[in-house]
């Protein structure tokens, strides 16, 4: 935490011999991060490394992400995943979870920015996050949600998140995206998930897949997280 103000820096060590031992951690971002909505990172398959985070900037707190090419040793300016900015007085504890493959990088995140309603969101990027294509919204109908979660199994993203419905039950929905990523080709129900605790602030869950060739074989929330299959 910066002594200025409620914000936080960012400091990473970095192991490259399987943490047998570490480097001394080095100061990656300034004093203008939100502290409490948790870091996320990814490796693609060009060895790309993408870290997301919330900057503070006023009453903002937008969803960024950088990148680097060189194992960690530098990174990119952050980039603005857009959208509506969300003005918020306080952290929302909501982290921005990224996936990336193939050139395109794809980011979700929960915000209260956009005219609809307050939900998960997802966007995609082909230009190393410099601009992103308009917000989809991840579910329809849902009354609670929480922060997104992208796993990746071969091709396939997966979007897992917390949802309550209008029954209030946490349900599992398997909806894919089109294979140029940009827009739901239908909804397939899964199983209703049996976990009856509402989403709240901060409670981040697992997501485990089992892949085979380009498919995945099996696709788990834990604890009743809704689901989405994006191709």
């Amino acid at each position: 935490m910066a002594k200025e103000g409620d914000s936080g820096k960012v400091f990473m060590a970095v192991s490259r011999n399987d943490g047998v031992s570490f480097e001394r951690d080095c100061e990656i971002l300034p004093a203008d991060v939100c502290p409490c909505c948790q870091l996320t990172a990814f490796i693609d398959d060009k060895d790309l490394l993408y870290v997301s985070s919330r900057q503070v900037e006023g009453k903002f707190r937008d969803s960024v992400v950088m990148v680097s090419s060189d194992c960690g040793r530098s990174f990119s300016p952050r980039q603005r995943v857009v959208g509506s900015r969300w003005e918020i007085e306080g952290c929302p504890l909501k982290a921005t979870s990224v996936a990336a493959a193939g050139g395109v990088i794809r980011a979700a995140y929960f915000t209260a920015g956009e005219q609809s309603r307050p939900a998960p969101y997802v966007v995609r990027s082909t230009d190393g996050g410099r601009s992103w294509s308009e917000p989809i919204l991840a579910l329809e109908g849902a009354v609670t949600s929480d922060a997104p979660v992208l796993t990746l199994a071969g091709k396939t993203l997966h979007l897992f998140w917390h949802a309550k419905m209008t029954d209030g039950r946490p349900r599992g929905l398997h909806p894919r995206l089109d294979r140029h990523g940009r827009e739901f080709r239908s909804d397939q129900r899964a199983a209703d998930a049996t976990g009856s605790a509402s989403p709240t602030a901060g409670d981040r869950r697992t997501a485990a897949c089992k892949s085979s060739g380009n498919k995945a074989r099996k696709c788990a929330p834990h604890g009743g997280s809704a689901r989405r299959n994006l191709r």
